[in-house]
């Protein structure tokens, strides 16, 4: 899974350092973020299509979940500590948080806890505990949709603007959230 974030820090130093406007300093944090970001989504994810995987896989599906999920609480720190106007600017109206970054911010935070609550379930493995997973991944990932869907949203139209024609990692974030969507959505029928 370490293969995962560095092929999304590779992507991401390409499209933001190389290629984009963001310069080298802001590696550590901002374009570790994103790189980090992408992975825990991709790894919580691909647990939610591999749903289905025979009893003898279930292991690997914890393992990618829980991962996803300390990659998430990563994230969730380097958002802490990167979240200012400077940053942000589409976040806040002056010093003040908007309305969509008001949105964002929630949706985020209540993603994370429906995370926590199936990752604290996953852990406990009792048969009572199992049953609160999948109902908290499912309102877990519709949360992190909306998230990366107001985080992003205006930066998807336009090819154009993408640096190198790269596409946002948003926009790769939010199409990997919507395949689990769709997969879950598809295995209950």
């Amino acid at each position: 899974m370490i293969v995962t974030l560095l092929v999304n820090l590779f992507y991401a130093i390409l499209r933001y350092n190389v290629f984009g406007n963001v310069p080298w300093e802001q590696l550590p944090l901002y374009v570790v973020n994103k790189a980090v970001s992408f992975s825990a989504i991709f790894c919580i994810s691909l647990s939610v299509v591999w749903s289905k995987l025979p009893s003898k896989k279930i292991q690997v599906r914890k393992f990618l979940g829980l991962y996803g999920f300390a990659l998430a609480i990563f994230h969730v720190l380097l958002s802490v500590i990167l979240l200012n106007p400077e940053y942000y600017s589409t976040f806040f109206d002056g010093q003040k948080i908007n309305l969509r970054g008001n949105i964002i911010i929630l949706c985020g935070a209540l993603a994370f806890m429906s995370f926590l609550i199936a990752a604290s379930c996953s852990i406990v493995n009792s048969p009572t505990s199992l049953l609160y997973i999948r109902p908290c991944v499912t309102i877990a990932i519709i949360f992190a949709a909306t998230h990366i869907f107001f985080r992003g949203k205006n930066t998807w139209i336009n090819p154009y603007n993408w640096y190198g024609y790269m596409p946002p990692i948003s926009l790769l974030s939010f199409t990997v959230v919507i395949i689990a969507i769709a997969s879950k959505a598809y295995t209950k029928k």
